[in-house]
């Protein structure tokens, strides 16, 4: 099957080649500035590498879901800090209010 000819799983909008480098390379660097932090945190352990590229996906993930179709009765904010506490509950950290 060619790359043309392949559909993106159901729900998900085609991303071209292009659009799929550019977002591969800002996670990179986003998840470099986050490893620099867990790293200067004495966070992420074993791996302060993968944990900071998974939880710039999580939170990618997560965020583009609440945005697009949150929940019933929920508002997109109210996700957004929902998955904030998430990430920083993964780490072991509080989040403050």
């Amino acid at each position: 099957m060619s790359a043309k000819s392949r559909r993106p799983p159901e729900g998900r909008a085609p991303r071209p080649a292009e659009a799929a480098t550019q977002l591969r390379v800002f996670q990179t660097e986003m998840a470099a500035e986050v490893e620099h932090h867990l790293r200067r945190l004495d966070l992420g352990s074993p791996d302060p590498t993968l944990t900071a590229l998974l939880l710039v996906q999580a939170a990618e993930a997560q965020i583009h879901g609440a945005i697009l179709d949150p929940p019933p009765g929920r508002t997109p904010a109210e996700c957004v800090e929902a998955a904030i506490a998430l990430c920083l509950a993964a780490l072991g950290i509080r989040p403050t209010t």
